[in-house]
């Protein structure tokens, strides 16, 4: 009876133990699958830092976690003389905005121009700098 006991205690305590890390992650590191966010697949509006106009219906945003996505309006929405932009979730609930999502953006002029809003697609990630005016992650 009391190895019954001592073995049902060893299962028990074996199956509390930790995952063990990914082939090839550092010592230490978590088996958590990745998430969207970090794999630059989806973003949230706030944590859009800055932000490039290619053309009067493209736009750049970066983000605090280095990834600079391409949104693309179907109307002129990005005049010369807009100054400020800021984002909003289309749908509500959701804390993501993901590639091929549609986001709202609102901007306004400078020296008070004129604001509008209008919504744009999350069309996908920009790695050269060259196209975005932007820095982003090289990984």
């Amino acid at each position: 009876m009391k190895r019954l006991a001592v073995a049902a205690m060893a299962l028990l305590l074996g199956s509390c133990t930790a995952a063990a890390p990914a082939p090839g992650a550092p010592a230490g590191a978590s088996a958590r699958r990745p998430t969207n966010l970090n794999l630059g697949l989806c973003f949230r509006p706030s944590e859009y830092n800055n932000y490039n106009i290619g053309d009067l219906r493209t736009i750049y945003i970066s983000t605090r976690r280095g990834y600079v996505y391409r949104l693309i309006t179907e109307e002129d929405c990005f005049k010369p003389e807009t100054d400020r932009i800021s984002l909003a979730r289309q749908r509500l609930g959701e804390r993501d905005v993901c590639i091929g999502d549609m986001i709202q953006i609102s901007t306004s002029g400078w020296r008070g121009g004129a604001a509008g809003s209008c919504l744009a697609l999350v069309s996908g990630l920009t790695r050269d700098s060259r196209e975005s005016g932007l820095w982003s992650r090289q990984d």
